[in-house]
């Protein structure tokens, strides 16, 4: 098959791949009855004024006319299909079992992230779109964690799925950038990924994970070495992606059945998910711990607990390939980020202290309708706030920082060995953050010479309005004392 050629059968083969859960997760859905609760209409319209408001900063915050429009209409996009099938009727997505319920509507962002490639051929305006896609999801996702909803879990682990796919197409076409070879082989290797582990959540779960990453591998080895003709470097990091999937599985089985498994477990847990994450980044570059992290969808199906602990692991892999696109987009991949200096350390802590806020707040006084939609807000453009007042050195530790809560407490909390469970907040926090930092990297540039009196007015006016959120959520009755 001549080259030119390849791309398009690539996206066909990742149009099937992606519809295939979502058409039959629609099917099943309307048949069957139950399913978590629809969100209040108090919620939708928090979400829908997060969802506005960012896209008006997204528009400001771009570069250019071109990249400001790509970014409202796609964050807008976005967070529509957000609402609709996040926060809509139990028939849309919302009545399955719960692995199928994530693979289901990752396929409808996965679709979207296809045409994207397929109608957008410049590799800039498309990172734009893509990024601003994630975030537009992000916007619906973390008021439906910071709220406890039944939905939140899956909405979340849905999120972290296509924030791999978009890092990994941003990635293919600085890998491969002929035809849109590097870009459409992510596609088409997530989709298989994807449709494979929806099919195996059919069988018992003791088997579907390792069956859903065996068939990914039969049918992505033969696509890729004999009719892509795939370097190794493009090709076996999948399979290192599916060999870690089995291994995250069996420990969801494994220690499903210890009754008292301890700390050592998740701790084991943490070391093998961030050493893959590492020796793939090491070994296949971006591009190819990109692809490790597509394969890592079957893990999902391994049981109801796999459903955050794959969410957590796989928004750690997006995370970390969007910050390295931050970090070429800047001057940092030259000089890196000195994190001995003060404004570096202080986006390294905010890495911290940000989800245990939040966490914190809703157990304390459980904000809702206004005051829910400013603290969600605040969390999804930090990096804008944080970049405007102290340039892009700690947004980069920022980013970095969100990787290493990921991993420890959020993998601590799913194994319920911390007070918070950050399974929820955490992948829409990373996601959004990359996507955000990316869309403003080069406007941070821009205003990193801001006169000092004008970023102290501004700071100044952001702490008033800060004080007077603080005062009117301690006015609230607690949840303990209103119940």
């Amino acid at each position: 098959m001549p080259t030119r050629d390849l791309p398009s059968l690539l996206w066909l083969v990742a149009i099937a791949g992606s519809l295939l859960p979502f058409a039959a997760g629609l099917v099943r859905n309307g048949r069957l009855a139950g399913g978590p609760e629809e969100p209040t209409g108090s919620s939708k319209g928090v979400s829908g004024a997060v969802l506005l408001v960012l896209a008006l900063l997204g528009y400001l915050v771009s570069p250019s006319p071109d990249k400001g429009a790509i970014t409202t209409v796609s964050l807008l996009v976005g967070g529509g299909l957000g609402l609709l099938f996040g926060m809509g009727p139990a028939h849309l997505l919302w009545r399955d079992e719960t692995a199928r319920d994530a693979l289901a509507r990752a396929g409808l962002w996965l679709a979207c992230l296809v045409l994207t490639d397929v109608f957008m051929p410049d590799p800039v305006l498309q990172s734009y779109a893509l990024v601003s896609f994630l975030l537009g999801l992000s916007a619906v996702a973390l008021p439906l964690a910071l709220v406890d909803h039944p939905r939140a879990g899956n909405f979340s682990a849905s999120l972290a799925m296509a924030g791999l796919v978009a890092a990994a197409v941003i990635w293919g076409d600085r890998a491969l950038p002929d035809g849109h070879l590097g870009s459409s082989w992510a596609l088409a290797f997530g989709a298989l990924s994807l449709a494979f582990s929806y099919l195996a959540s059919y069988l018992p779960r003791v088997g579907a994970p390792f069956a859903g990453a065996v068939l990914t591998a039969a049918v992505a080895v033969p696509l890729g070495a004999w009719i892509v003709r795939l370097a190794p470097g493009s090709l076996l990091p999948g399979l290192f992606g599916l060999v870690l999937a089995m291994v995250l599985a069996g420990y969801v089985l494994l220690t499903e059945r210890a009754e008292r498994a301890g700390p050592l477990p998740t701790l084991a847990l943490i070391l093998v998910a961030g050493g893959t994450l590492l020796l793939a980044n090491r070994l296949y570059g971006m591009y190819g711990m990109s692809l490790a992290g597509l394969g890592l969808f079957p893990v999902v199906v391994a049981g109801l607990r796999a459903v955050p602990l794959g969410g957590l692991v796989m928004a750690a892999f997006a995370g970390r390939a969007l910050l390295q696109v931050f970090l070429d987009r800047t001057y940092l991949r030259q000089y890196g980020a000195d994190l001995t200096h003060v404004y570096t350390s202080f986006g390294l802590l905010s890495a911290l202290l940000v989800p245990y806020a939040l966490l914190a707040l809703r157990q304390a006084y459980a904000p809702r309708a206004v005051l829910l939609g400013i603290e969600a807000l605040v969390a999804l453009a930090l990096p804008w706030v944080m970049g405007y007042f102290l340039h892009v050195d700690p947004v980069a530790s920022y980013l970095a920082g969100l990787l290493m809560v990921t991993f420890v407490l959020g993998l601590l909390g799913e194994a319920q060995l911390t007070r918070f469970r950050f399974h929820a907040v955490l992948p829409p926090l990373v996601v959004a953050a990359g996507s955000a930092s990316l869309i403003g990297a080069k406007w941070m540039i821009t205003v990193m010479n801001a006169p000092r009196m004008e970023r102290l007015a501004v700071f100044l006016i952001l702490l008033l309005l800060l004080a007077l959120y603080l005062v009117v959520l301690m006015r609230r009755p607690r949840p303990e004392v209103a119940a």
